[in-house]
């Protein structure tokens, strides 16, 4: 009913998970849908590194786990990343390479951890965007 009413009052409720968008297109293709896109845009508001403030519109959807290692083309594996930082945290095909990694976190927070060579305790940081949302 209220999403009816919604509809009626041309007001686009933007679903994360629900019935009406396919947020996960699994392996069947590499780019992100039109739908998922607009999910990340929502979720992500711009580039997830800490310190970044690129909008939406200049990052690309980067898989956490690499669609050449099997990872899925899902809400749950991408996060926004702003060409240079999606540079940084681009996994390698060499794995003794040691790069910046990130993960999100059950509430779809994203986690950058930088690589042992910049802090030796790989502490996450989190984009104070993400901070500010947490405490409300």
């Amino acid at each position: 009913m209220l999403r009816r009413l919604l509809c009626d009052a041309d007001i686009l409720p933007i679903v994360l998970g629900g019935p009406s968008e396919v947020l996960d297109v699994r392996r069947q293709q590499r780019l992100v849908t039109a739908p998922i896109r607009a999910a990340l845009n929502h979720r992500d508001k711009g580039c997830v590194f800490p310190g970044c403030d690129n909008p939406p519109e200049t990052c690309h959807a980067h898989h956490i786990e690499p669609w050449w290692n099997g990872g899925t083309t899902a809400l749950a594996n991408l996060a926004l990343l702003c060409p240079h930082h999606h540079a940084l945290i681009e996994p390698s095909h060499n794995p003794t390479t040691h790069r910046w990694t990130l993960t999100l976190r059950p509430d779809g927070t994203s986690e950058i951890r930088p690589p042992r060579r910049v802090d030796p305790h790989q502490k996450p940081r989190i984009h104070a965007r993400f901070l500010t949302r947490r405490r409300n």
